[in-house]
């Protein structure tokens, strides 16, 4: 489609706390969605609860005159773990494989599982009506999470799952495709699948891959690592200290091996991307501050 699309980013508090690779047209929080929903029962500490931010979304994409691109974050799944009073927390039992790996306090687990309960439910509702609805047929859903469960203890041997987060996507039934089962993906590449989805004609600059591309699949997380199917490496600054892994299982245990050229591949190829998200970074600081200014590295 040639037609311009009305970027949206809307969060919870309405600050952009993270920079990215969008130009929004419009930034709303709080005070705007209490604004246009007529205002809002409760809030927690953050701002507002999931349920009133997916009434938001929904109302927002009946009443669209123009394609939309919505960029939507939630914080009801967030220190101090707060809940709407009208919700009726279930009868949720931690399970002994799972309560055996905690480190941090177990009353404060309890609450985290059930703001994880709730967000989940939440966002399970909004999803129902929009697949009951005229919506189904018009929209991409990519849903992910930031950051991976801090309050496990994870083994040496885990550290993909240790950095891992799920993603979801809905699409509609028209363009419906399946990803292979044992696929790697990161966080880079969610943004050319979904875009490819939408713009298929377009061209546009990624560092990610369209998932379901045929081009070689791996995956990268913020501890180092980078893995594909034939193994992974936990890169060091100098490559002499890398650490060449293997598969134990059906990609269950990252264990020591020993270095192999496919190894050295994935090492080159994680270094590359993070140089070349470093001069980004640092060439879109250099731009905020001005022609003949230069830009702190520290980060």
């Amino acid at each position: 489609s040639s037609r311009r699309r009305h970027t949206r980013y809307i969060s919870v508090t309405g600050v952009q706390t993270c920079a990215l690779p969008i130009c929004f047209d419009t930034v709303e929080g709080e005070t705007e969605i209490a604004e246009k929903m007529g205002d809002l029962k409760e809030r927690h500490d953050w701002g507002i609860y999931d349920e009133d931010l997916f009434n938001y979304l929904l109302k927002t994409l009946n009443s669209a005159q123009e394609p939309q691109f919505l960029l939507t974050m939630t914080t009801t799944n967030h220190p101090p773990y707060q809940l709407p009073s009208t919700y009726t927390v279930p009868d949720l039992k931690i399970p002994e494989e799972l309560s055996g790996r905690l480190i941090a306090d177990r009353t404060l687990a309890q609450k985290r599982f059930n703001t994880y309960r709730y967000s989940s439910e939440k966002l399970a509702e909004f999803l129902t009506k929009v697949k009951n609805s005229p919506l189904k047929d018009k929209l991409i859903i990519g849903i992910t999470g930031d950051h991976t469960f801090w309050i496990v203890n994870f083994s040496e041997e885990e550290l993909l799952q240790k950095g891992s987060v799920p993603f979801y996507l809905y699409t509609p039934a028209g363009i419906r495709k399946k990803f292979a089962p044992d696929m790697f993906g990161s966080h880079a590449d969610i943004a050319p699948t979904l875009f490819n989805l939408a713009l298929s004609e377009k061209e546009y600059n990624g560092l990610g891959r369209d998932l379901f591309s045929k081009t070689a699949d791996f995956a990268v997380n913020p501890f180092n690592l980078i893995v594909n199917h034939d193994g992974g490496v936990l890169v060091a600054g100098q490559p002499k200290d890398d650490h060449d892994l293997k598969w134990q299982g059906h990609f269950e245990r990252l264990v020591p091996s020993e270095p192999s050229e496919e190894h050295k591949k994935l090492s080159l190829k994680y270094k590359s991307l993070m140089s070349v998200l470093d001069y980004y970074f640092m060439k879109e600081k250099q731009d905020q501050k001005g022609p003949g200014s230069h830009a702190d590295s520290s980060r």
